[in-house]
Order: structure tokens, then sequence, then C-alpha cells
């Protein structure tokens, strides 16, 4: 789910939102939706952007990058992944 660009008094965060022209609120809206309109309520594994279903990008459904990025997660948090990978 894209959940917008929202600002929290970090000064890029808020040149990005206003660039995107998207207050909190707005930025919010998706995950709102998604939380509480009932024509999605037995929805799951979607991706939605502006409060409407959309298809994601090729590459956030590429198995194989998923497990490449994983793995290399796994690896630079060292010690800190030992239960995850379990």
């Amino acid at each position: 789910m894209n959940r917008g660009t929202r600002t929290f008094g970090i000064e890029r965060n808020k040149i990005c939102a206003y660039r995107l022209g998207l207050s909190p609120e707005e930025g919010s809206q998706t995950s709102i939706f998604c939380a509480v309109d009932e024509s999605v309520s037995t929805s799951t594994g979607k991706y939605y952007d502006n409060c409407r279903e959309k298809r994601p990008n090729k590459l956030a459904l590429d198995s194989d990058l998923a497990r490449r990025v994983f793995d290399l997660t796994l690896k630079s948090l060292g010690e800190y992944a030992d239960d995850a990978s379990a």
C-alpha cells in the first residue's frame, strides 16, 4: 500500500510532501480506507494507492529479488537476525 508522503517536522520530508501536494491527512487516506472500508474488508495481499487497488511495480513482484533483499538484510543485521532466519 502506498501510504503517501506525509510531513512530520523534518525539513526534507516537508519539501517532498509539498512538492507532491500531500498534507498529512491526504497522505493517510489510503491507510484509513484499507482499515475501515467494507468494500475491501475481505481483500488481502493487494496493493492500494489513492484508495484504489493498483498493480504494484514489477520489481515488487519479483520473488528472486525479494529473496536477495531479504538475504542481504539478514547479512547486514548479523547476529540480530539470528531469530529471523530460523
